[in-house]
């Protein structure tokens, strides 16, 4: 926290130091500086005509802290009366009351049971006061009685009823052991080339690029099994070392090398990914101050503009909406029927791996987490896969 100069103006400020990097900056990190005093933050007001009023962090901060204040003097006052009752929020699993919390809620109850654009302790509170508390009655509430009576009372989330909406339609597909559901019947169309490349990135906790996956389906270039069948096949370009900036651009200049040389062959080739994170990340390596060479960056940006590649995740967000959402490890599960073989998939346990791949003073465990990281990505790669066929297929979802 820091204060001005003698002779300016009073101003209360906080600033966070990290190790982002700012476009701005050229690049180079930054301070982010807060003015604590500064009415940004949307929250509820029984007073105002809208319903909220923009606060400062301090005065959440204020309102915060007096509420548990109240909490714990209700409690020293009159044992055994509890003033609240849990709600579940983020932070429940690392919090040391939890096992505390946790046999107080109902095993239906909303907060615990819809993680996936979860309702707010207002809005779950709000909720609670009308007699809807779990996910059998949000599913079976009459949204248009409930409504009126309940929207004044959550103004202070944007587009409220589309919120609650939502967390119906979720309630119900829990309640009915469905994970996947269209949103419409329209014909799902994909585009298809002989040459398809599901493209899968992962990267270091400091978001550098140590691993490109990638799962070719070359029908001119086949792999033939023992039974005369030829297989798609997976490839990678990795670095289990601390990176920087030189490092890492060699490596995905490796990686440029090999897609571009495809997408020349074969103009008509299908580059497939799930969400913007690789483009995201291409886009870094494609400007002009990146880190990359001059020649790299215009293998990236003939890449970018040649219109292969693919997001499913924007397919998927177009004709199905999930119980869980929709993130890759569950819409393979509930579509295609696919499995990761590791039973911890996910990308932050990925990084502890590379970080065990990478500084771990065991070499038999430095191998064993650079495997796992690629088994890992591989599994990734193959799901987009599966998903992309189980689309063009036009089966049902599992239950």
């Amino acid at each position: 926290m820091g204060r001005p100069a003698p002779g300016l103006p009073t101003a209360r400020m906080a600033g966070v130091i990290g190790r982002d990097q700012i476009d701005l900056l050229d690049g180079e990190p930054g301070i982010a500086w807060l003015d604590l005093d500064h009415h940004f933050i949307r929250t509820f007001s029984r007073t105002s005509a809208s319903g909220w009023r923009r606060r400062s962090v301090l005065d959440r901060y204020d309102h915060e802290q007096g509420f548990r204040v109240s909490v714990a003097r209700h409690a020293l006052s009159a044992p055994g009366r509890p003033m609240v009752e849990p709600i579940v929020v983020r932070e429940c699993e690392s919090c040391q009351w939890w096992q505390a919390c946790e046999p107080l809620l109902d095993d239906a109850d909303l907060s615990l049971r819809i993680s996936k654009a979860p309702l707010d302790v207002r809005e779950i509170a709000t909720l609670r006061r009308m007699g809807v508390s779990t996910i059998d009655e949000l599913a079976d509430a009459d949204l248009e009685a409930l409504l009126p009576d309940y929207l004044p009372q959550v103004q202070h989330r944007p587009e409220p009823e589309r919120r609650i909406r939502r967390a119906a339609r979720r309630a119900r597909l829990i309640r009915d052991g469905v994970a996947l559901e269209r949103n419409d019947d329209e014909p799902i169309r994909l585009p298809a080339s002989r040459l398809e490349i599901d493209l899968d990135i992962e990267t270091s906790p400091d978001d550098r690029v140590y691993l490109w996956g990638l799962w070719v389906d070359d029908r001119d270039r086949l792999m033939a099994t023992s039974a005369g069948r030829t297989e798609p096949y997976y490839l990678a370009f990795s670095s289990f070392e601390d990176l920087d900036d030189a490092a890492e651009a060699a490596l995905a200049a490796r990686a440029v090398d090999w897609l571009d040389e495809a997408v020349r062959a074969e103009p008509g080739c299908l580059i497939v990914h799930y969400s913007d994170y690789e483009l995201t990340h291409l886009r870094r390596f494609a400007r002009p101050a990146g880190p990359t060479s001059p020649r790299t960056a215009e293998k990236i940006r003939h890449l970018l503009a040649g219109g292969c590649f693919l997001d499913l995740f924007a397919t998927m967000t177009a004709h199905f909406f999930g119980a869980a959402g929709l993130g890759l490890k569950a819409v393979a599960q509930a579509g295609p029927g696919f499995h990761w073989r590791d039973a911890e998939p996910g990308g932050l346990n990925s990084q502890a791996w590379w970080n065990d791949a990478v500084h771990h003073r065991d070499p038999g465990v430095r191998e064993a987490a650079a495997a796992r990281v690629l088994a890992y990505n591989e599994d990734d790669v193959r799901a987009t896969y599966a998903l992309r066929k189980w689309l063009r297929e036009g089966r049902q979802p599992r239950k």
